[in-house]
């Protein structure tokens, strides 16, 4: 059902057949003024499963680099690193048709410049943590008496009246 006119025919839309998923997406890009994609996007790529592992080792390497091979971290969350994804994709994605893989490449970077400062402070926090927590504190120092009471002479001028 190519160039549907979705106003004359809006049920096709909610249609249950083989082609309601063609369907949905033609509504969709009609709706947005969109070109039907076909294949790879810089969207589709930058946010599949596979990219989020490069993130993920990326983040990984920097971190382990960054601390002169001396830390080596855990993957992120997905969830996580989606929420930044998603802030550096609607500022610095291009979506130019062409070079799609050089665009994910400086969305890639962008996500791991924003992520690994704050995963360089928490790690330093947490080591800085440990450390205190596997010393006893330093004790606090005793009291000191600053009252002079009874330590003075009497005034010599009291004593010959």
């Amino acid at each position: 059902m190519k160039g549907t006119d979705f106003h004359k025919v809006p049920f096709v839309y909610f249609q249950n057949d083989s082609n309601s998923k063609n369907y949905q997406m033609e509504l969709k890009n009609s709706l947005l003024n969109q070109t039907p994609t076909v294949g790879k996007n810089v969207s589709n790529v930058f946010f599949s499963s596979k990219n989020i592992d490069i993130i993920n080792k990326a983040i990984i390497l920097t971190v382990y680099d960054f601390t002169n091979q001396e830390f080596k971290i855990p993957p992120q969350s997905n969830n996580d690193l989606m929420i930044v994804m998603s802030f550096v994709y609607d500022n610095y994605a291009e979506n130019l048709p062409y070079d799609i893989t050089k665009q994910v490449r400086k969305l890639n970077d962008q996500v791991v410049k924003n992520v690994v400062p704050g995963i360089i402070t928490n790690l330093q926090q947490y080591i800085g943590y440990l450390k205190d927590a596997s010393q006893l504190p330093t004790p606090i120092a005793l009291p000191v008496n600053v009252n002079d009471m009874g330590k003075t002479l009497p005034s010599v001028t009291n004593i010959y009246k």
